[in-house]
């Protein structure tokens, strides 16, 4: 079976630089349309011929698994361009749309399936006031089309749009921050986005600087889910970091955090606390240690009931060389415990192992992890797990091999040992990076866009040529 497969192309030496992607890509453009690894085939186009800096992006694709489902009777795709401009002073621009279409719509009522469209204007820009370097940053993006999900007959239509703003910055002496809002309608779901539909939420962080080696941050959260309906939800997060480097060599840092979550009609009334200590510091040359600890601890006054996890890890990480290999290890050990006030308890250990060695040429790596899952007055049973995967990577001129061998076992306490669940999985992918020297034309320009980087709105911004 054939997982993944891709040809890339670019080139910056004629008076149209390009991109050109075949087989699997990252669609990437903002948060609200389309972030999603597809199947098929993406253009990017930067032209140089304008005094603005731009790039325009062309995309069609499907998200499939493997080339099975990619080549099945189904017919659900995704198509869509963007176009991305900086004016200056005035900022970054980005017009997108993103189109989804699904046969299946049409087939049965019932079935998951549509069509629908989004389109989206985001702008960014950044200016200098008070002693800070501020960003601002926003969004709105409208969806229509056709329900995916069609539980009676006929052809529903949806229609919804979500806004976002944020400004950030940062000042003198380490000081920054963050605010942001963002709202979505109930029908705003786009297939391929990451958004959370008919939900409001406000963030508010401050960061600053405490002298030359630590780091203090407050942060503020609250989130407003199921607006349109009668029982809108909401939860408060309220918490406080500080991180600092001791002595230059010990790292620490402690975490604290609050949350509350109620509703309009008094189902729900949770409060949680968070309790998080980490450490790591070297033993000797080469060696070094880690250490973490975690309370988290839930009150349910609806239920009468309260809970409590905690959780506990170490872990040593050794490097060295031999000959000509260079060698990293590390093992770790953690153990979590969770237990109710009506008196069931759960624990798990967990051993685990990463070991990683490489020369010139050729790149091993390994994974383990067993862990054992005890539970005291509930129905669940007790069992292991053990994970491993196995990698190798070789070069050779531009080829790139990789070889990849994953193991999964599951074993419930009672049952004998042939009857142990293992499942396995092998996989082989082989790269070659084509070189193929031309005559420059003319010295290619020296900033021009490059859409490909942007993993969010933060990142509307001039990137390398391609």
């Amino acid at each position: 079976r054939l997982n993944n497969a891709a040809v890339r192309y670019q080139s910056g030496e004629y008076a149209l630089p390009f991109r050109v992607e075949f087989g699997d890509f990252f669609a990437t453009q903002s948060r609200r349309t389309l972030q999603r690894g597809l199947k098929g085939i993406q253009l990017e186009l930067q032209p140089v011929q304008f005094s603005l800096p731009q790039s325009l992006q062309l995309f069609w694709g499907r998200s499939a698994d493997n080339y099975d489902r990619y080549f099945d009777e189904r017919k659900d795709f995704y198509y869509g361009a963007s176009w991305l401009a900086e004016a200056g002073s005035l900022g970054a621009f980005a017009l997108t749309h993103v189109s989804y279409f699904d046969d299946q719509f049409q087939q049965s009522n019932g079935a998951e399936g549509g069509t629908e469209r989004v389109n989206s204007l985001a702008w960014e820009t950044g200016f200098d006031v008070l002693g800070f370097q501020h960003i601002v940053e926003a969004e709105y993006a409208y969806l229509s089309g056709e329900s995916r999900t069609l539980l009676t007959g006929g052809n529903p239509s949806v229609n919804g749009d979500g806004r976002f703003f944020q400004i950030s910055g940062y000042g003198n002496g380490g000081m920054n921050y963050l605010a942001s809002y963002e709202r979505n309608s109930d029908e705003f779901r786009p297939q391929g986005s990451s958004v959370s539909a008919d939900r409001e939420s406000i963030d508010l962080q401050w960061g600053q600087r405490l002298g030359a080696a630590t780091q203090l941050r407050l942060r503020g959260q609250q989130y407003r889910d199921a607006l349109s309906s009668s029982n809108t939800s909401r939860s408060r997060i309220s918490g406080i970091n500080l991180s600092s480097s001791l002595w230059q060599v010990v790292s620490a840092s402690i975490d604290l955090s609050f949350r509350e979550e109620d509703d309009r009609l008094g189902t729900i009334n949770r409060d949680h606390s968070h309790l998080s200590l980490t450490m790591s510091a070297p033993l000797a040359q080469r060696i070094n240690v880690r250490l973490g600890y975690q309370f988290q601890e839930q009150q349910d006054r609806v239920l009468g009931d309260t809970s409590d996890r905690q959780l506990a890890n170490a872990g040593l990480d050794f490097s060295g060389q031999l000959s000509a290999w260079q060698y990293s290890l590390s093992p770790s050990l953690d153990y979590q415990e969770s237990y109710k006030q009506a008196g069931s308890q759960s624990s798990n250990l967990a051993l685990g192992l990463l070991a990683s060695a490489r020369t010139e040429g050729h790149e091993f790596s390994l994974s383990h992890r067993h862990t054992q899952f005890l539970n005291e007055g509930s129905s669940a049973e007790d069992s292991d797990t053990v994970q491993t995967r196995l990698q190798w990577r070789g070069y050779w001129e531009a080829h790139t091999l990789d070889l990849n061998f994953d193991w999964y076992r599951f074993e419930l306490a009672q049952i004998e040992e042939n009857e142990q669940a293992d499942s396995f999985k092998a996989s082989l992918a082989w790269t070659y990076r084509f070189d193929v020297p031309v005559q420059r034309l003319f010295d290619p320009p020296v900033a021009v866009l490059s859409l490909a980087e942007f993993s969010a709105l933060g990142q509307l911004q001039a990137g390398g040529a391609v």
